[in-house]
């Protein structure tokens, strides 16, 4: 493995889907002042009725400030979860399924490059950026927060729920996510089968995600470390099943042993 062919494939790809990182950077503090930030800012009815049965959380602060607190327990980590789930997805079915849909991917075949080199190539980039997209919200948030809105919410964020949510769960979604979507590469030849598949699979994540922002799992180390575990074990298999049963030129091209 070079990691010189591996910069080189991974520079490609990065150049080539450099906008859609870009759209993702953008659209992040877009949507959060859309539908989070202007119902922190002002006491609206976005989600009292959930707010008010949460009330009992944070009694040693004013109310409004545990208002503001539940709010971001809710609603933030989707903002800071579904890129990490998102971006890698589609970015990895792109880079693969989209080059073998348009019959460029062969071509990789006949460079003077390990097959490894060509995967992790067109792999990490995508799964890099998500981790930087996720960390980026995060940081974003709690400028916004800290500069424009109360210093008490920004530091709310520099807990050890947000802590293990960016060390750990973050880069165990992006590796499960990473090594689904090669898994659903080597099934199928186009994007749109990808896509419709890739959602029953992945169902579970979403409901861990539509779980947290409805109040329904609670917003605690406990369960983001639960949660994060059973990821990283359904990607420990998934890997396993992978190094066992496909061959690299399989694994990329679908072909014959």
């Amino acid at each position: 493995m070079s990691l010189c062919n591996i910069w080189h494939i991974a520079r490609k790809e990065l150049t080539e889907h450099k906008f859609r990182f870009l759209l993702i950077l953008i659209s992040i503090p877009a949507i959060s002042g859309i539908f989070l930030i202007p119902h922190l800012c002002g006491n609206t009815e976005f989600m009292k009725e959930l707010v008010q049965q949460l009330n009992w959380l944070y009694p040693d602060h004013a109310a409004e400030i545990r208002r503001k607190f539940i709010l971001v327990d809710l609603q933030l980590p989707l903002y800071v979860l579904v890129p990490a789930f998102a971006s890698p997805f589609f970015g990895i079915l792109e880079s693969i399924i989209g080059e073998k849909d348009a019959r460029t991917l062969e071509g990789l075949f006949f460079l003077p490059v390990s097959r490894w080199d060509i995967l992790f190539g067109k792999v990490l980039p995508s799964m890099g950026g998500a981790i930087f997209v996720s960390w980026f919200s995060y940081t974003y948030h709690i400028l916004f927060f800290g500069i424009f809105i109360d210093e008490d919410l920004a530091f709310h964020l520099l807990t050890i729920e947000w802590m293990l949510i960016l060390a750990f769960l973050i880069p165990v979604i992006v590796y499960m996510i990473g090594i689904m979507a090669i898994l659903i590469s080597i099934i199928v030849n186009k994007i749109q089968t990808a896509v419709n598949l890739s959602t029953v699979i992945l169902a579970p994540i979403f409901f861990m995600l539509a779980g947290i922002g409805l109040g329904y799992i609670e917003f605690g180390v406990y369960n983001l470390a639960t949660g994060g575990i059973m990821i990283l074990l359904a990607g420990i298999i998934i890997t396993f099943i992978l190094r066992c049963q496909f061959s690299i030129e399989r694994l990329i091209f679908k072909l014959n042993d």
